[in-house]
């Protein structure tokens, strides 16, 4: 099980499907303190450049957000006490397809793009979304500022998908597939910004 980022709407199954499944968890280096303290340490360890109270007054879904991940467990979800690690842009030999993982912080420091070139397709995380369901707001971008920790080096980070093939399918963290190509994905959520 490969994390794009170690936010718990991404890693709640992760100890159970390696406490019970046997399958072997890989984290960027940078989001390993996330894993290691627990699910709701991502606001130590990258906490979000805006304060959620903003959010919740101005945007509706942010609340039905919340609330569907607190009754998902999100929040209460084990914390994962196994897991490799690796660093910036490397292929996992040892994960079935062999990805490749490129860096993209902003979302978390430790945010991921995992590429299966072979496959044509990318799994973005919340690196790029198509969906942000804490402004409620779709078509690709980049999720908001209520839980991006730097808006400025995540819209930097889009830079990665824009000289992969047009074929390629982005496979998001929230909302469909986007199949238009990677830099149209990138030049519509540079023109959308950050809210």
């Amino acid at each position: 099980m490969v994390l794009t980022h170690a936010h718990p709407d991404h890693t709640g199954l992760a100890e159970r499907a390696r406490d019970k499944g046997g399958a072997r968890v890989w984290v960027h280096e940078a989001d390993a303190p996330i894993l290691q303290d627990g699910p709701t340490s991502s606001v130590v360890h990258a906490p979000p450049e805006r304060r959620l109270l903003s959010y919740l007054a101005r945007y509706p879904s942010s609340t039905r957000s919340l609330m569907q991940l607190g009754h998902a467990g999100a929040f209460s979800s084990d914390r994962v006490c196994e897991y490799s690690v690796f660093g910036d842009d490397e292929v996992l030999a040892e994960v079935p397809g062999r990805p490749r993982v490129l860096s993209a912080p902003g979302h978390t420091p430790g945010s991921v793009l995992v590429s299966f070139a072979d496959r044509g397709v990318v799994f973005t995380g919340d690196a790029l979304v198509t969906e942000d369901p804490s402004v409620g707001c779709s078509g690709p971008r980049v999720v908001s500022r209520m839980s991006t920790h730097d808006s400025a080096q995540a819209l930097e980070s889009l830079e990665r998908l824009v000289d992969l093939p047009k074929e390629t399918v982005l496979l998001p963290g929230h909302g469909e597939p986007f199949t238009d190509g990677p830099r149209a994905a990138v030049i519509r959520a540079r023109a959308t910004g950050v809210r």
